[in-house]
């Protein structure tokens, strides 16, 4: 990394030549180099190839440019992906839950336990961002897959796809399986018992809903993760692979 400046703007260059898990740029300068966290500053990173930045979980971006003072002052961060940049998996859903068909409510963002969870953000950003993706992967976290419930026995769903692939979901009854947990590339089955479960979504892709049971329906689908957070604040120069929603 190099930083130099004059008069009232600094500028750095970072180059990003290993794997990152939960990269967050306002902790890194505030880290690393001797900026205020509120002065004009431009940022220039450029991520090598083969490198792969990931998320320990699918509620954090595996890239965050954080909330800082630069975010709004007219600063820019300049960014070259030429590597990989993923949100981690949703988890798939699960009916493992004390006899109560996955109608339990699991985890912060609401959900019942029977429902696919929402794959991770690949990317997040809060100032002016312009990214080159020429040669590079922005990528959602897959969605997971819903579990179904059944008077013999439910099926949990599959996680979705991620370097943090989502967790499977937990069957119940005589006839019920577990969902497989997602891979890094790929989203994993749903447990196929008296009804089948979803499959969990790949990279940038949604999971699917189980079918219907007898004794209650799938629940709902994760959805495919941002492969960017703060649309308003971003330029692309070049798509390269954008695999997910944004916002």
């Amino acid at each position: 990394m190099t930083g130099f400046g004059g008069g009232s703007k600094l500028e750095f260059n970072i180059v990003i030549s290993s794997n990152v898990e939960n990269f967050n740029l306002a902790t890194f300068l505030n880290d690393n180099t001797n900026y205020n966290g509120s002065g004009l500053v431009t940022i220039n990173i450029t991520i090598n190839s083969d490198i792969t930045i990931s998320s320990s979980g699918s509620f954090e971006p595996a890239f965050d440019t954080g909330t800082i003072g630069f975010a709004t002052t007219g600063s820019v961060l300049n960014l070259i992906n030429n590597g990989k940049i993923i949100g981690a998996g949703g988890a798939g859903g699960s009916v493992s839950d004390g006899g109560q068909n996955g109608l339990s409510i699991r985890g912060t963002d609401g959900k019942q336990a029977r429902e696919g969870h929402d794959g991770g953000t690949a990317l997040k950003t809060t100032m002016t961002t312009i990214i080159d993706n020429t040669n590079g992967n922005l990528l959602g976290g897959g969605g997971g897959a819903s579990g179904v419930s059944d008077t013999i026995g439910g099926s949990g769903g599959g996680g979705g796809a991620g370097i943090l692939p989502g967790s499977n979901g937990g069957q119940t009854g005589t006839q019920g399986t577990d969902g497989d947990p997602g891979s890094s590339t790929a989203g994993g089955a749903g447990g196929s018992g008296a009804h089948q479960a979803g499959n969990g979504g790949d990279p940038g892709e949604n999971g699917t809903a189980g079918s219907a049971g007898n004794a209650t329906a799938g629940g709902a689908a994760g959805l495919a993760g941002k492969f960017l957070e703060g649309n308003a604040n971003t330029t692309f120069t070049a798509n390269g692979t954008r695999l997910g929603n944004v916002s």
